[in-house]
């Protein structure tokens, strides 16, 4: 009697631990886009976005020109880096679609196409604005609330 009460218990245990591993996890998350209306709103380019709370400690760049290539003008905080009109665009976004250990996602954000590649707890995401591209890397594997609303605001 006393092992089936003690297997219970360590069956209860063993299901919390898994429950609060994946919530830890963002297992859960429905990826629901956060609310942007109090974010902090910048203007790169003639492109406006929104900069969510966890990364408006960034600077804005003007693009430079290293080893001949111009960079494009960019945001950048610790774990976030946008880059608009970088001469690189199509050359980063070929070298992740031939990688084999990235995986790729397809958003679609109010009609425009948003393709994601994680790989090694970074991501990165590439799209077009107007006449403009834009990258967008951030630490993670995952598009949480807070990436899609920051990509979304692109496009408003």
């Amino acid at each position: 009697m006393k092992n089936k009460y003690l297997a219970i218990i360590i069956i209860v245990i063993i299901a919390i631990i898994a429950l609060v591993g994946a919530f830890a996890l963002g297992i859960f998350d429905n990826n629901q886009t956060s609310d942007s209306s109090d974010w902090e709103v910048k203007n790169l380019s003639g492109i406006t976005f929104k900069i969510p709370p966890k990364y408006e400690q960034g600077t804005i760049q003007s693009g430079n020109i290293i080893d001949g290539v111009n960079t494009g003008n960019s945001y950048r905080s610790e774990d976030l880096s946008i880059i608009i009109n970088s001469t690189n665009w199509t050359n980063d976004l070929n070298k992740s679609m031939d990688s084999d250990s990235a995986v790729m996602t397809v958003l679609d954000i109010n009609g425009h196409e948003v393709e994601i590649f994680s790989d090694n707890e970074s991501s990165k995401a590439f799209f077009k604005v107007k006449n403009s591209t834009i990258t967008i890397n951030w630490s993670g594997d995952n598009v949480n609330g807070d990436i899609k609303a920051l990509i979304t605001s692109f496009f408003n």
